[in-house]
């Protein structure tokens, strides 16, 4: 997905629903990302992932599973702490996540995360990213937030590794700390309600609470499903 300018923005905005819909994802392209921008954060992620162990151990966070820094009053951006309060309210919800991929070893796999299926055929979608572009994808608590009611799938992915070097990746999560519900509005005999009311985080805490013990690709219909 590419928008230049207004005129294309709605047609972009339909591209985008038609992806989520068959998909569960798109890609976005943004070539105002420079090479020394991208330089600079891929040489800045081996320092960090260089430090001790009890260096990183420090880091802390409230939410399960993840272990990160909030910095508070010092947090570098001292114009959001004034004025654009409802702006730093909303970016406090997400976690960037900085991962690292280790280049495989002779006899081991290849795969360096989580399997990316498409729902509807079934079968693995390959891509190759562009150090400019974002892979947008939707969460399983997407698929009941606000008004899509399932029509939404929450794509499996995966990350396949080659050659003899590690692989440096960004992730942005974004969360809801309240309870998640489908619209009455959205809801009638021909589309019947598909998920009852759940928390965000304790579903999110479930997940992580059972890693490697249970599949999670049905698991908000398991357990929020009507």
């Amino acid at each position: 997905m590419k928008a230049d300018t207004t005129s294309s923005w709605i047609a972009a905005c339909d591209e985008v629903r038609h992806a989520l819909e068959e998909y569960g994802c798109f890609v976005a392209v943004y070539d105002k990302v420079c090479l020394e921008l991208n330089d600079a954060i891929i040489g800045g992620m081996e320092a960090l992932f260089s430090l001790p162990l009890e260096t990183k151990s420090k880091n802390i966070s409230k939410m399960p599973c993840f272990r990160v820094r909030r910095n508070g009053e010092e947090d570098g951006i001292p114009k959001l702490r004034r004025g654009e309060v409802r702006f730093r309210n909303w970016i406090i919800h997400l976690l960037l996540k900085l991962m690292k991929y280790k280049a495989p070893t002779e006899g081991e796999s290849n795969i360096g995360s989580m399997a990316w299926k498409c729902k509807q055929r079934m079968e693995w979608m390959g891509l190759e990213p562009r150090p400019s572009s974002f892979v947008v994808m939707a969460g399983n608590a997407f698929m009941v937030f606000h008004c899509f009611n399932g029509r939404i799938p929450s794509p499996n992915h995966r990350v396949l590794m080659s050659g003899d070097q590690a692989r440096y990746s960004l992730a942005l999560f974004s969360f809801n700390d309240g309870v998640i519900q489908v619209p009455e509005e959205v809801v009638d005999d021909e589309h019947p309600l598909k998920f009852k009311p759940f928390d965000g985080f304790g579903y999110f805490r479930f997940c992580m609470a059972h890693v490697g013990k249970r599949k999670f690709e049905h698991l908000i219909e398991e357990i929020c499903g009507v």
